[in-house]
């Protein structure tokens, strides 16, 4: 099924694969495929934001920084500069501060929790930036907001 969707959603066809996604989640509510991650993929690239928010919700307990810094994006989309954007992206800085910097592929700047850094961060860093980079690039102005909370704009 999983397989499925992943072919679909790399062949372009982006609806279908979200389909499948949303009816492996049914059969698994608890997620232990993390297939909400590749669905909040295809709801970016769908556009069916508040869908996506939705799902944000239905996950509040994920502290990861990858919905972390997904949740922050999909708030600054829906209502830019708002105060529940600003608060998403202060979460998701708190939850891993080296994407932001990674983002912007400003890697010449001091990241105050570089010194504290674990390899794991890093690691964490780089997956979310390989795997939504895309989403963040289509929107320069979620960059540049992006850039003015780390004081870089």
């Amino acid at each position: 099924m999983l397989g499925l969707a992943n072919g679909l959603f790399a062949r372009g066809d982006i609806d279908a694969a979200a389909d499948i996604y949303i009816d492996a989640m049914r059969l698994d509510p608890a997620d232990g495929f993390n297939i909400r991650y590749r669905l909040a993929k295809a709801f970016l690239a769908t556009g069916y934001l508040v869908r996506l928010r939705r799902l944000v919700a239905s996950y509040g307990q994920d502290h990861s920084a990858a919905w972390r810094w997904t949740h922050a994006l999909t708030e600054f989309k829906l209502d830019r500069d708002s105060d529940d954007a600003n608060t998403a992206l202060e979460e998701a800085l708190d939850t891993n501060c080296l994407i932001g910097p990674f983002l912007l592929r400003r890697l010449d700047v001091e990241v105050p929790c570089l010194v504290n850094c674990l390899a794991a961060e890093l690691g964490e860093a780089v997956a979310y930036v390989r795997e939504f980079a895309e989403h963040w690039e289509a929107r320069p102005e979620a960059k540049l907001w992006v850039a003015d909370r780390l004081g870089l704009g």
